[in-house]
């Protein structure tokens, strides 16, 4: 199979298991939403939010670690089995820390939210942190080796476990303790099949051990500081609505917030795979590849978020109220402007940003989030007791878009990759017209009619001029093969 329709089968096999963890997920959300409502509702996000943030510090940045060094040696399994296992060995350490000190902060996390019921559940998530930790660094070695069916079958399978167990304990009448105890049932099946999978390469060397944890925890020191600080970037609006308002409004911005990140699904397909061949291509000087990539995994994921952000915000009360109730009508506004910064930042920066740690330079990353970070505290400080969930909205998509157009620059000048401007300014500049077609069209005629016209006239536009000859092979030579494979 030659190398383009390798890729395209790895971003069909990543995008299967997102899309699994994505449907799950969001599955799981609309009958929490409506079996809790509002307020326990918004006690799970927000632990759900602490659980995100605990994982990130147990695994330490290890993942990201195992992942590129086991691309860089995909041919030398004696290489990668040391790097896998160190990873396993340090990771572990981490994350028993982890689960200690979640545990000793229980209680004033309870207090800083003003929730008492999140010291308890604080208690129980600690337990969950080993088994994700060795669950997401086997994930991060077929990551590496590019082994995207396994990986696929491995995340598929601890989503759909995950949606079962929880609704199976919610249902039972144990709230949001029973949520919580479902995900850490489905991570610890999941994490035996996977050890079971990755046996081959888990292999012991007391001198390789401490050369390859150096190795390691270098590496993951940035990616850690950087996935951290992405984590608040992207958390900090939920967890200081959780501060300055109500469990209700924390509940309301949660469903904003799952329908916006429908839209990283494609482009963090894209990304899987970006990272790795990123590695492979700059160690291999393969600058013209490198520069081929890049520019093809933003235009296609812009074809495909440009129109269905337009359908998603032209239907977005209907969404909102068919999908999870009347009672969250609140949600509408904030997720109107989450899009707007959601599709710009998924159609550029989002299926390529992890190049940075790909070609060995993984500061830029943490600069990048952190800057982000902190841009978005502040605004959300400053916005959320004026505007409500609203300023929230507004807070994370200023802070989200700055940080892109920054990486975007550093990404040109740092890889020299040079951009299709001319491309990108006829994609947004049609997208702005059908806003306007919108707003135009709903105040004259019936707008489900207006909203389906200009998303269909939209499509025909990406497909009759944004996609080249060759673009268009791809994806017809890439569907008949996916169709016709047995």
């Amino acid at each position: 199979m030659d190398s383009a329709k390798k890729f395209g089968f790895d971003v069909v096999w990543v995008l299967f298991s997102l899309l699994t963890t994505l449907i799950s997920t969001f599955l799981l959300r609309i009958i929490l939403a409506r079996w809790l409502g509002p307020s326990d509702f918004g006690l799970f996000s927000l632990i759900y939010v602490i659980q995100s943030i605990a994982i990130l510090i147990s695994n330490f940045g290890i993942q990201h670690a195992i992942i590129k060094h086991s691309a860089e040696f995909i041919d030398n399994q004696s290489e990668i089995s040391i790097i896998y296992t160190s990873g396993l060995i340090i990771s572990l350490v981490f994350s028993v820390f982890s689960g200690a000190l979640l545990v000793l902060l229980s209680n004033f996390i309870a207090d800083v939210f003003n929730v008492i019921e999140l010291g308890y559940l604080c208690k129980i998530l600690a337990l969950l942190l080993p088994f994700s930790t060795l669950l997401e660094n086997t994930l991060g070695l077929f990551n590496g080796l590019r082994k995207m069916k396994t990986y696929a079958i491995l995340i598929a399978l601890r989503s759909f476990l995950m949606l079962l167990f929880s609704l199976v304990l919610v249902k039972l009448g144990f709230g949001v303790q029973g949520a919580i105890f479902g995900i850490i049932l489905s991570v610890f099946i999941s994490v035996i099949l996977s050890l079971k999978f990755a046996k081959r390469y888990i292999k012991f060397k007391v001198k390789k051990f401490i050369q390859s944890s150096k190795k390691l925890v270098l590496f993951g020191i940035p990616i850690f500081g950087s996935n951290v600080a992405n984590e608040l970037a992207s958390r900090a609006d939920l967890l200081l609505i959780g501060y300055f308002l109500s469990e209700s409004q924390v509940g309301y911005y949660a469903v904003a917030v799952s329908v916006s990140m429908l839209f990283l699904l494609v482009p963090q397909a894209i990304q899987k795979i970006t990272f790795p061949a990123s590695s492979e291509f700059w160690s291999n000087s393969n600058y013209q590849a490198l520069q081929g990539m890049i520019n093809k995994s933003m235009k296609y994921s812009a074809c495909i978020l440009l129109p269905m952000g337009l359908g998603v915000g032209f239907f977005s009360r209907e969404i909102i109220l068919t999908v999870f109730g009347i009672n969250y009508k609140d949600a509408v506004m904030p997720l109107c402007i989450l899009l707007i910064a959601r599709v710009i930042n998924g159609s550029t920066i989002v299926p390529v940003g992890a190049s940075f740690s790909g070609i060995g330079r993984p500061g830029i990353s943490f600069k990048l989030v952190s800057f982000q970070c902190i841009l978005n505290i502040i605004l959300n400080i400053l916005f959320i007791p004026r505007l409500g969930i609203s300023g929230a909205a507004m807070a994370t998509a200023i802070s989200l878009l700055s940080t892109t157009f920054i990486a975007l620059f550093l990404l040109s000048k740092i890889l020299n990759v040079s951009f299709d401007i001319k491309w990108f300014s006829k994609a947004f500049a049609f997208t702005f017209i059908s806003i306007i077609m919108f707003v135009i069209g709903v105040k004259l005629i019936d707008s489900c009619l207006v909203s389906i016209f200009i998303v269909c006239t939209f499509s025909i536009f990406i497909y009759m001029f944004l996609l080249t000859k060759k673009d268009k092979e791809i994806f017809s030579s890439l569907t008949y093969s996916i169709l016709l494979r047995k």
